[in-house]
C-alpha cells in the first residue's frame, strides 16, 4: 500500500519540490537571507539519492547513456590538461564541477525516472495524472504571481528592477529560464489543444501566450512570432507569404520610431545598449560582444589543438551565453556532438519532433541565446513536458 502511494505521487512530488525550492531561493535572494541556497541543497540531496537509486537498479538497457556521461566527464577532464592557464589543474576541475553537473543533470533525471518506472509498483496512469495536475498547476501559480507583480508592482515577482525594465516572471528565479519555461508551456498547451480541442485547453493556450507579454523578453517574443507564422502557414501559404512580408517590412519602415522613440521611453536598458554597442549587441543582449571580446581572445590565447576536440576553461572565463559556444567551451567539438546525440536520443528523440514540430522553434531560440541545457529548472520542466507528451489521458 505504501509503495503504491509513493508510486502515485513521487513524480509530481519531485517536480513540485524542485520548482518550490527554486522560488524559495528567489525569495532568499530578494530578501538577502540564507534561503537563497535552498535549491542547491534540494538538488544536491536529490542527486545523491538518485545516484544511489540508479546504481541499485542499474539496467543494461541504459548502458550507452552511462558510457556517454562518463565520456563527457572524461573529455572535459582531458581538455583541462592541455589548457594554457595559470590555474592549477585540480582547481580548474573543482571549480568547473558545478557547470559540468548542470549539463549532466538531465541525464541523471532521465536515468532515475527510467529506473523508477521499471518498478512493479509503478502505476502509469495514476502517476502521470498527478504529474500532469502539478505541471499545469505550476503554470497557473506562476501566471497569478506574474499578474500580481504587474498590477501591484511587487518586486519579488518581477524579472528585473521594476523601475528599470518591464517584465514579470512570477515564481521563476531567472528571467532567461522563465523564457524557456513559458515557451515550453505554449508548446505543451498547443498540442494539448490540437489533440483535444476543448475550451479548457484553448484557455490554457491563450493564457500561456498572455504570459509572453507579461515577461516580454526577446526570446519569448521571437518564439511567439515564429509560432504565429507557423499557425498562419498551416492556415494559408499565401497568407503566410503576406505575413512574412509584413514581419520584414514593418520593422524596417518603423525602425526610426522603434529605435529612437519606443525603445528609449519604454526599454531604457536596451536603449543604452543600442546607443553604446549597436543593434546586434542589443538583439543578442550583449552576447555578440562577449563572443568577440571574451571567447575569441580566450581560445586564441589558451586553447591548444586538443582543446578544440575536448574543450576546457578556467576561472577567468565561465559562460558566453551562446548555447553552442558554451557547449564547445565545456566539451569541445567531439563532446558537443556526443552531448547533443545523447540528448536527442534519450531526452527528446528525433522521431518526436515530427509530432511536436514547435520544438524546432524552441531550439532556434536556444541556440541564439543560452543557459538551456545547463539550467536545472528548465531541464526539469522540459523533461516533464517530454513525459507528458508521450502519454495520452
Amino acid at each position: 500500500m505504501f509503495r503504491k502511494i509513493i508510486a502515485k505521487y513521487l513524480l509530481g512530488g519531485v517536480f513540485l519540490l524542485f520548482v518550490l525550492s527554486d522560488f524559495i531561493s528567489k525569495a532568499g535572494m530578494h530578501y538577502n537571507n540564507p534561503l537563497i541556497h535552498t535549491s542547491q541543497i534540494v538538488k544536491g540531496l536529490f542527486e545523491f539519492l538518485a545516484v544511489v537509486y540508479i546504481i541499485k537498479n542499474v539496467s543494461f538497457k541504459d548502458r550507452f547513456l552511462y558510457i556517454g556521461v562518463v565520456l563527457l566527464i572524461f573529455f572535459h577532464s582531458v581538455g583541462l590538461i592541455f589548457l594554457n592557464t595559470d590555474f592549477d589543474y585540480w582547481i580548474n576541475l573543482k571549480s568547473n564541477f558545478y557547470i559540468i553537473n548542470w549539463y549532466l543533470f538531465i541525464f541523471l533525471l532521465y536515468l532515475a525516472y527510467r529506473s523508477f518506472t521499471r518498478q512493479p509498483s509503478f502505476n502509469l496512469e495514476t502517476s502521470y495524472l498527478f504529474l500532469k495536475q502539478c505541471f499545469t498547476g505550476y503554470f497557473y501559480v506562476n501566471l497569478i504571481a506574474a499578474l500580481a507583480g504587474f498590477f501591484v508592482g511587487y518586486q519579488l515577482f518581477s524579472a528585473y528592477q521594476i523601475d528599470t525594465r518591464f517584465g514579470f516572471n512570477g515564481l521563476i528565479r531567472n528571467v532567461t529560464h522563465a523564457s524557456y519555461i513559458i515557451i515550453i508551456y505554449i508548446i505543451y498547451f498547443y498540442y494539448q489543444y490540437k489533440e483535444t480541442p476543448s475550451k479548457t485547453n484553448l484557455y490554457h493556450l491563450l493564457f500561456s501566450v498572455l504570459f509572453v507579454f507579461l515577461l516580454a523578453t526577446k526570446a519569448t517574443l521571437l518564439f511567439l512570432a515564429l509560432f504565429v507564422a507557423f499557425l498562419v502557414f498551416q492556415k494559408s501559404k499565401k497568407l503566410f507569404g503576406l505575413t512574412l512580408l509584413a514581419f520584414v517590412s514593418v520593422p524596417f519602415l518603423l525602425k526610426d520610431y522603434l529605435l529612437n522613440d519606443l525603445l528609449p521611453n519604454h526599454f531604457g536598458v536596451l536603449s543604452k545598449v543600442y546607443q553604446k554597442d549597436g543593434l546586434v549587441a542589443m538583439l543578442t543582449s550583449l552576447r555578440s560582444e562577449q563572443f568577440k571580446g571574451l571567447f575569441i581572445p580566450y581560445v586564441t590565447e589558451k586553447w591548444t589543438v586538443l582543446n578544440y576536440f575536448f574543450g576546457g576553461f578556467d576561472n577567468s572565463l565561465r559562460k558566453i551565453e551562446f548555447e553552442i559556444i558554451d557547449l564547445l567551451l565545456t566539451f569541445g567539438c567531439i563532446g558537443t556532438i556526443l552531448y547533443l546525440l545523447l540528448f536527442f536520443k534519450y531526452i527528446f528523440p528525433f522521431h518526436l519532433i515530427k509530432s511536436r514540430f514547435l520544438i524546432v522553434f524552441l531550439f532556434t531560440v536556444v541556440f541564439l541565446a543560452g543557459s538551456f541545457f545547463s539550467s536545472v529548472p528548465v531541464m526539469t520542466v522540459f523533461f516533464v513536458f517530454y513525459i507528458l507528451s508521450l502519454k495520452r489521458f
